[in-house]
């Protein structure tokens, strides 16, 4: 660890500063803490930013409250945990009555301006709250450039249109403190900069690759469906050349948005701004690569999913890097305090003033995390997950798979060596501990008069964030979903089987049939896994709660490969609202369909449920063994 060298920060003084700095807040967005260079990495991603956290103190344990955008930006924001603030799910926005950084700095005096360019934490979610001005500057940028044509590559969000808003901002008269808050879209896929301006794809793309720089491919029903959704569908395989290259590609974004946020420190510079500005520049949640053999990100809470790069650079902040572990949510109550402003009690971060200047925590930081997915009939979460690290142990709660992970992060940083069993006692402390914390987020949302709430989303909003992959997923109480996709596990995963591209040939009828039958309001259960794998989770049962309107039948449409060889027939039982709707058979068919009629009864909702019995064995296409991957498909729904 460097010791830091400096003076106190001015805004830390008793009483407040008289001299209250600029905050600038630059977020880029889906950024890894281990791709960038003063994290480590070893290819030249960040130029820029190595040169800004040589100004100042940066932080190489950071991590986020959540490996999804919105969850997480809100707690930046806020300073409390997801439970509390509600933003978590696909329509929720923060809660009502909840403080906000953008508002307390506006009651401190500050001018408060905000560009973005994630939907996801837009206007319609909250996160306006307190700011003068809080604006995407795409339309306006494109409306500027019309002949750019990038912007059409990358679903209508062009990162340049940030700095090109800033300067115009940055000339404006100033007669008081600003608060400005920037969020690049970058490096969030597609992985999409202009190509001459990627460094690292020197080569021609595979088509795999070719994926996470085009737009985004259609569902038959006209809804997007990414490059990573597909995969996380298990419908689309990748070979060792395109993971290189969608890396590639990946670090291409990095260097691009690095260059964006070069330009900023330039107009800060040339406008004498930057000596009199604290700049901190972050990320909400990193990506992963196959590292647990999965892609993208809000699908668990591994390191490179959580860990976040973290500057803070500015007058008064000293040099150095500070090794202890801290929270995005630590920012809020930081920001606070260099401004001079009134730091709420309730907030579950603390303020990092004290660790800047070197003074040493005699409190073992806890390291807590969550994500919220689904929920029951009841409103209860079951599909979520949970983490806390506390010193050299952390412990993972997977909704989706119902199991409990622990890992050795001094040992094990890479959190591929689960301690259970074996350490149970560990376990044991941490889970009385996580449920303590999320008590206690719980208890401060009853007692703290927030009032939760369900976003009206826009058309064009929801296209967007179509787009960026986020529609379909997360669906408030009216529809939860009862038994997961599958994967997430190195040996659960699909891309854990499917090692050539040419494979897929065989697949691929089971593919049309995924994408067909991913409906929104309907539960698609599916895998690419070994058959008794897939067999135990559908011996547990598939369901779905579905509103009712003028339908009169239920359905369920289901997908076998051709030329299966099963000793038995697989046996499907369904319940409908509890009752048993009848049992079928099904043998050596490529897709099925089931249906019967609904009862009488009016019901605002209905339930269906789906369970399987059947052989433990098949071999699904002779040449590979019985370990090899099968396509196990089932879509429930209403007509």
């Amino acid at each position: 660890m460097t010791a830091p060298t400096g003076c106190t920060p001015e805004a830390n003084q008793p009483g407040g500063s008289r001299i209250r700095p600029n905050i600038i807040l630059v977020l880029l967005d889906t950024l890894r803490a281990d791709h960038v260079g003063f994290g480590g990495y070893s290819r030249p991603t960040t130029p820029h930013l190595d040169g800004l956290a040589a100004q100042g103190i940066s932080f190489p344990n950071a991590f986020a409250a959540a490996s999804y955008t919105r969850a997480s930006t809100a707690s930046l924001m806020t300073g409390v945990y997801p439970s509390v603030h509600g933003a978590v799910a696909y329509g929720d926005s923060i809660a009502r009555g909840l403080p906000t950084l953008a508002q307390l700095l506006r009651q401190r005096g500050y001018e408060t301006v905000g560009y973005y360019l994630n939907g996801n934490i837009s206007a319609q979610f909250g996160f306006h709250r307190g700011f003068h001005r809080y604006i995407s500057p795409n339309k306006a940028y494109r409306k500027a450039h019309p002949a750019s044509g990038w912007s059409t590559v990358r679903w209508q969000a062009d990162d340049r249109s940030i700095p090109w808003i800033t300067r115009t901002y940055l000339d404006e008269p100033k007669t008081r403190p600003f608060f400005l808050y920037l969020h690049f879209v970058a490096p969030h896929a597609p992985y999409a900069p202009p190509r001459k301006l990627n460094p690292f794809v020197t080569g021609p793309l595979t088509p795999t690759a070719e994926l996470f720089y085009r737009p985004p491919q259609n569902r038959p029903n006209g809804k997007p469906l990414s490059a990573i959704e597909r995969m996380q569908l298990g419908a689309l395989a990748v070979n060792p050349r395109s993971r290189r290259q969608i890396i590639d590609l990946y670090d291409g974004e990095i260097a691009f948005v690095d260059g964006l946020v070069g330009e900023i420190l330039a107009l800060l510079e040339d406008r004498a701004l930057l000596k009199k500005s604290i700049v901190v520049l972050t990320s909400d949640h990193g990506e992963e690569f196959w590292d647990h053999g999965g892609m993208g990100h809000g699908t668990s809470h591994y390191r490179e999913l959580l860990q976040v790069p973290l500057l803070i650079v500015g007058p008064g902040i000293p040099r150095g890097v500070r090794v202890e572990p801290v929270g995005l949510m630590d920012l809020m109550p930081t920001l606070l305090e260099l401004a001079g402003a009134v730091i709420p009690r309730n907030l579950s971060g603390r303020s990092l003033v004290e660790l800047i200047q070197g003074q040493p925590s005699e409190r073992v930081r806890e390291l807590y995390a969550e994500g919220l997915v689904r929920y029951d009939e009841t409103g209860a979460p079951i599909d979520f997950f949970r983490s806390l690290q506390q010193g050299r142990y952390k412990l993972v709660l997977d909704g989706r798979l119902r199991k409990k992970n622990l890992y050795d992060e001094k040992l094990n940083p890479a959190e591929t060596r689960n301690l259970l069993p074996g350490h149970e006692k560990q376990a044991v402390d941490l889970l009385a501990r996580l449920r303590e914390i999320h008590r206690s987020n719980l208890a401060t949302l009853s007692t703290g008069g927030y009032r939760q709430e369900t976003a009206d989303i826009s058309p064009e909003l929801e296209s967007q964030l179509a787009a960026l992959g986020y529609v379909g997923g997360g669906e408030p109480p009216e529809n939860p979903v009862f038994l997961r996709p599958m994967g997430g596990q190195p040996d659960a995963h699909p891309l854990g089987f499917l090692g050539d591209e040419a494979q897929m040939e065989r697949y691929s009828s089971a593919i049309q049939f995924a994408v067909e039958t991913s409906f929104s309001g309907e539960q698609l259960l599916y895998g690419w896994r070994r058959f008794s794998d897939n067999l135990a989770l559908m011996k547990r049962g598939a369901g779905v709660r579905l509103k009712r309107a003028e339908q009169k039948e239920w359905w369920l449409r289901g997908f076998f490969p051709k030329g299966l060889d099963l000793e038995n027939p697989i046996r499907i039982a369904i319940r409908v609202d509890g009752k048993p709707a009848g049992e079928f058979r099904v043998r050596d068919h490529a897709r099925f369909t089931i249906s019967g009629s609904l009862p009488t009864a009016r019901r605002p909702f209905t339930r269906l449920d789906a369970t399987c019995q059947g052989s433990p064995w098949m071999a699904p296409f002779g040449d590979l063994d019985q370990n090899a991957p099968c396509v196990l498909v089932f879509g429930l729904g209403l007509r």
